[in-house]
């Protein structure tokens, strides 16, 4: 028997393992791998900047995509991904190529400026780079247009007294990176104003700024809200920019004010004619319509004074009449138609009238005639202007200094129609018109048939029925309720805001009536 070497046994044995099968155990074969045989992909930039882009121009930036690997590099897309992708263009058609190692690819980018000023978006490369499949370049710029700021937005001008005004200033800031332009500034609500701001047309260059006042003024407890409005060159929504305010009012007190009309109620009544050649005929015609004026008077008062003055110096020539008087018809006839009482003031009747009503005190005379608690209805006839040197409205204020309350004196007149007359027998009634528009008279066209049943009846109503309450607070015009006998009533009434006065219409307002008023009273606040 042959023998072998031990060494050559241990081989064969080596060799002779698998042919041995064996379930615990289970062999694998690699094959070998080679690195530096892959594509990889190489960036030279993370990001581009650029920079502040004219939208009229544009601006164009570049990146390299290099292949450092071994193997083709397969780009196999390129997009451009982001909020403001839009804005960004990718150049030429490389979005798919192959790049052999070493080599490169310059991709161009072209942004374009847009209504934002802040712009991002990202170009995404896909590629066959085993490690890194997905690579990204970030790209950002700025638009140069004007971007208008509007601080603080909203704006809460808090809590203010009804009849106070509060302020606060508006901060108008150019965010932008090019000349911003303001146009217009305008409010949408009343309760807001602005009482400052810049002369328009105003430029602010980028980062600059201007301020506006705005005035909060409010009428109501509730709260208002309002939008301030500035027009400029900033692209974004037309050119329109808004900013919201809000606010409310409180009300510092509240108030019931009564009145009692009296039944039969008292009436002074002074006449005063204009005795000049061309009046004679209308003179007689007042007279002879005298007896038609009482008959209308009686059916409001017959607690009743007249008197004439016709005289420079105011005093009557007629007496005061009263019901009780004997023949105080003929005594009106006589005293309105009696030309030697015509003086140099014979067309200047609120002198004549102021003089009567200053020789009102004992001893003078026309004593006796103003009474405190009448009211007092002065009736002038002229077809001239008012022709009393200085200002009319003060003669009215001394006559009702004289009275005591203006509120009680109504002043009425019969003149040419104003602003120009209405046929050739008449100048217009200037001065006159004005005296009867502060005291709630009467103006009745002396072309026109003055005389007529409907005139007298209007002048005796407003001899003796108050038309205007003043209001002791000043009163905020939404809060007032108006009671007529208890009873609430709506219409028929309004506020004059200059007179702090409830004014009513013909016939609301009867003899005997009680008129009451709640309102809420308008604060009284230094100015701003």
């Amino acid at each position: 028997m042959m023998s072998f070497p031990k060494l050559q046994t241990m081989i064969i044995f080596a060799l002779s393992i698998p042919t041995v099968a064996c379930h615990d155990y289970t062999l694998h074969s690699f094959e070998p791998t080679n690195e530096g045989a892959e594509a990889q992909l190489d960036l030279n930039t993370p990001s581009l900047d650029f920079g502040i882009v004219d939208s009229e121009v544009g601006a164009t930036r570049s990146f390299e995509i290099k292949n450092i690997g071994k193997a083709d590099l397969e780009i196999e897309g390129l997009i451009l991904d982001g909020e403001d992708a839009a804005s960004f263009i990718l150049m030429g058609s490389n979005t798919g190529f192959v790049l052999p190692a070493g080599a490169s690819q310059e991709i161009e980018i072209l942004m374009y400026g847009s209504e934002k000023v802040d712009m991002f978006a990202q170009a995404i490369i896909f590629s066959n780079d085993r490690l890194n499949p997905v690579e990204t370049v970030s790209l950002f710029g700025e638009s140069a247009i004007p971007d208008l700021d509007i601080l603080p937005n909203p704006l809460n001008m808090g809590e203010g007294y009804i009849g106070c005004d509060t302020s606060s200033d508006v901060i108008l800031q150019n965010n932008g990176t090019k000349e911003l332009i303001i146009h217009n500034i305008v409010h949408s609500n009343e309760a807001f104003s602005v009482i400052d701001q810049p002369t328009l047309p105003v430029a602010l260059e980028p980062g600059a700024f201007t301020s506006i006042t705005l005035q909060f003024s409010p009428e109501q407890e509730e709260q208002v809200a309002g939008l301030l409005t500035v027009e400029s060159n900033d692209p974004r929504e037309n050119g329109v920019q808004t900013a919201a305010q809000f606010g409310s009012g409180k009300i510092i007190d509240e108030h019931i004010e009564t009145w009692e009309n009296p039944i039969d109620p008292p009436t002074d009544i002074i006449f005063s004619v204009d005795l000049s050649c061309s009046m004679q005929e209308d003179a007689a015609q007042l007279a002879s319509n005298f007896d038609q004026f009482i008959n209308e008077l009686s059916n409001y008062s017959n607690n009743w004074q007249i008197i004439v003055a016709n005289h420079d110096s105011g005093c009557n020539n007629s007496g005061i009449l009263t019901p009780q008087t004997p023949n105080y018809q003929d005594k009106f006839f006589n005293a309105v138609t009696d030309i030697n009482q015509r003086g140099s003031y014979t067309e200047r009747l609120l002198t004549i009238v102021r003089n009567a009503v200053d020789k009102t005190d004992p001893t003078e005379c026309n004593a006796n005639f103003l009474r405190p608690e009448a009211m007092l209805h002065v009736v002038m006839l002229s077809d001239e202007p008012e022709r009393s040197s200085g200002s009319k409205l003060n003669l009215v204020n001394q006559i009702a200094a004289k009275k005591g309350d203006i509120n009680y004196l109504r002043m009425s007149a019969i003149a040419g129609m104003v602003p120009s007359s209405t046929c050739g027998t008449a100048w217009s009634g200037t001065g006159y018109w004005d005296a009867v528009n502060a005291t709630s008279g009467v103006f009745l066209d002396f072309c026109s048939n003055w005389s007529s049943p409907s005139n007298l009846e209007l002048l005796a109503e407003t001899s003796v029925l108050i038309e205007t309450y003043p209001l002791e607070e000043p009163a905020i015009e939404d809060t007032i309720s108006v009671f007529i006998n208890e009873s609430s009533i709506s219409a028929g009434w309004y506020f004059d805001e200059e007179l702090n006065a409830v004014v009513f219409d013909e016939d609301v307002i009867q003899e005997g009536d009680s008129v009451s008023f709640e309102y809420g009273e308008r604060a009284v606040c230094d100015p701003l």
